[in-house]
């Protein structure tokens, strides 16, 4: 259920991101380091939920042999 649950909201994080990246443009921003991380630790997460899920999956499939 983790995985399900969290994918959307790294995608939502990746989204605002490349939003708040288009609005800043070439504009000193002293949070740009908090940016940067949210961003991969946001993909991280993404990544991470899609390989819990196909696990799941995986899991599922060897369990009723289809």
């Amino acid at each position: 259920m983790i995985p399900l649950l969290g994918l959307p909201f790294a995608v939502l994080a990746v989204l605002r991101h490349l939003d708040t990246w288009s609005q800043g443009g070439r504009e000193w921003n002293p949070a740009k380091r908090y940016l940067v991380w949210g961003f991969g630790l946001a993909w991280l997460g993404g990544l991470i939920s899609l390989g819990g899920l196909a696990i799941f999956v995986l899991a599922l499939t060897k369990l009723y042999d289809f």
